[in-house]
């Protein structure tokens, strides 16, 4: 588990220069390239002073990958973005949420390496992120669950489909420099395409769901 907060300012100005060094280090080497003497040698803490912050190096990442991953980032502001998008069931709620994540994917590379390692299997020290993630995808979708209770559509699977779907293929795309389905996802207008996608699926799913006022 991350180690406790550093009470005093100094302490707290320490651990930020080490968290930023580890920020700097993953997006040019990646999570398997990061280690403590580097990152001593990029905050210009020194290695023992690290290791006072961060006793190992799963420490260290689990801490930093906590205020990383998109789910956890993005829930302090879920309650302002549900009051500011409640119309129409939510549907415009759902689709920044899903813009949201697609944006974190392709400008964020440890959020990229955090879904690399799930798929590999080998971030089992991950798993308290994987938990307080799924816990929070649990809580989001009671906001959709009232619109699609009694329809056809499984708003929920189909949601989760896609969030995985997503993360998969991005995260791949940028690992292996491939196209999926003849679709290349790492082209510079893939942003805005796949924004477009965004909002014609949830227009459809919302029609689909049969209510008049979901249009």
């Amino acid at each position: 588990m991350p180690s406790k907060p550093i009470p005093n300012r100094k302490g707290r100005e320490t651990r930020r220069k080490i968290l930023d060094a580890v920020g700097q280090l993953i997006q040019s080497d990646g999570l398997d390239g990061l280690t403590m003497t580097g990152v001593a040698a990029t905050s210009g803490v020194s290695v023992r002073n690290v290791h006072h912050h961060f006793p190992r190096r799963s420490d260290l990442l689990l801490t930093y990958l906590s205020q990383e991953d998109f789910w956890l980032s993005i829930l302090p502001d879920v309650e302002k973005l549900k009051a500011l998008h409640k119309e129409n069931y939510y549907r415009e709620f759902s689709a920044i949420v899903f813009k949201r994540l697609v944006t974190q994917l392709y400008n964020n590379r440890a959020f990229r390496d955090i879904i690399l390692m799930e798929l590999r299997g080998d971030g089992k020290w991950l798993i308290e992120i994987f938990r307080q993630r799924d816990a929070f995808g649990e809580k989001l979708l009671t906001t959709t669950d009232e619109y699609f209770k009694h329809t056809d559509v499984d708003f929920r699977m189909i949601v989760s489909w896609l969030i995985y779907g997503m993360e998969k293929v991005i995260a791949r795309a940028f690992e292996l420099h491939q196209w999926s389905c003849g679709v290349d996802f790492l082209h510079e207008h893939i942003l805005q395409r796949t924004f477009q996608c965004i909002e014609s699926l949830m227009r459809l799913l919302y029609r689909e769901g049969g209510r008049a006022d979901g249009d």
